[in-house]
């Protein structure tokens, strides 16, 4: 079962010379594999102090690839770790957070086909990462809607998206923490209602 930790501000004043200028990056500008590396690797010593440069796995795996295909130590189709309501996953500064734009059919958890470029640069990216490291799912919303209602929404968005990444990315299940946060966690650049807010967030979670 996932650690789960705090929800104090981390800062963190690492460099990164594959993200010189920081900030974040709109729907539009797709971060590559590496760039997401980068950003988790800020984020594991923003947690627990400078770790070793990570190895890109070459292998090219995408979405759609099997467990079976996966070899030893392959992925659990068990269920998927959720919250508790007492706590929540550290929040990071802007400049090192990952959003997905993966997008859903209105008041829907059911993945859009045109998401389908972004859950394979995730999978890509969690293959490639270490893999001592444990990441948070985390589902957002925009401000429309009863808070109630965008948590259990946001909530399910997120468990499907940790889904698709144990069934047909080969990711082990005990990796991944899911949660829901609603509108708490509005981007401060955007219009509380914008489709912006309806993102999915993977962060590191404390080793």
């Amino acid at each position: 079962m996932a650690r789960r930790t705090g929800s104090a501000l981390l800062a963190a004043t690492v460099a990164l010379p594959l993200l010189m200028g920081g900030g974040a990056v709109s729907a539009e500008e797709a971060m590559t594999r590496e760039e997401i590396l980068a950003r988790w690797k800020a984020q594991a010593e923003a947690l627990d102090g400078p770790v070793q440069d990570v190895e890109i796995d070459e292998r090219g795996l995408q979405l759609g690839a099997t467990a079976a295909g996966a070899g030893a130590g392959s992925a659990s189709t068990g269920e998927v770790v959720t919250t508790v309501e007492e706590t929540e996953p550290p929040r990071f500064e802007r400049a090192i957070t990952v959003d997905f734009r993966i997008t859903f059919d209105t008041d829907s958890a059911v993945i859009r086909d045109s998401a389908r470029p972004e859950l394979e640069r995730l999978c890509a990216a969690v293959k490639a990462a270490d893999e001592s490291w444990r990441f948070n799912i985390i589902g957002h919303a925009d401000a429309a809607g009863s808070s109630e209602y965008n948590r259990t929404l946001s909530e399910a968005r997120a468990r499907e998206v940790a889904r698709r990444l144990t069934a047909d990315c080969a990711v082990d299940s005990a990796r991944l923490t899911v949660w829901g946060l609603g509108e708490e966690r509005l981007l401060p650049d955007e219009p509380p209602v914008s489709e912006a807010n309806r993102r999915v967030e993977v962060s590191l979670a404390q080793s």
